[in-house]
């Protein structure tokens, strides 16, 4: 009876951590669509890895992305650069924040193999 108990303890141990796996890699993919979508990536860069106008963005920590974040959301800026930001975080709503935080902090670089041909204009094909 013992044995029974710990099999089913890991048993559920084991399907928490597969159900976490699969809502982080939604909000990951969630977040990456936001990226893409609100053109982040014009200025960002493909893999958010900033430029040396503008900064990188991937695997910085959540709470420095969120106080950023917010910062342009409240109108208080002090340049053009933040002024623009702004007005791209506006209409994010909270869920979007947290999508696009997690995506941002938690950034993969895809390998060429990962990216649709479709995506590449044809490459490799």
């Amino acid at each position: 009876m013992e044995k029974m108990k710990i099999f089913a303890m890991l048993f559920v141990v084991f399907i928490s951590l597969y159900a976490q796996k699969s809502l982080d890699e939604a909000t990951y993919n969630r977040g990456e669509m936001i990226y893409l979508s609100k053109g982040c990536s014009s200025c960002h860069g493909a893999d958010a890895e900033g430029s040396t106008t503008y900064p990188r963005l991937a695997n910085k920590p959540k709470k420095y992305l969120i106080e950023r974040i917010q910062k342009f959301k409240s109108g208080k800026v002090d340049t053009v650069s933040e002024q623009m930001m702004a007005q791209f975080v506006e209409k994010l709503s909270k869920n979007q924040i947290e999508d696009l935080v997690y995506f941002l902090s938690h950034h993969k670089k895809p390998k060429e193999s990962e990216v649709a041909d479709d995506l590449l204009g044809g490459f490799g094909s």
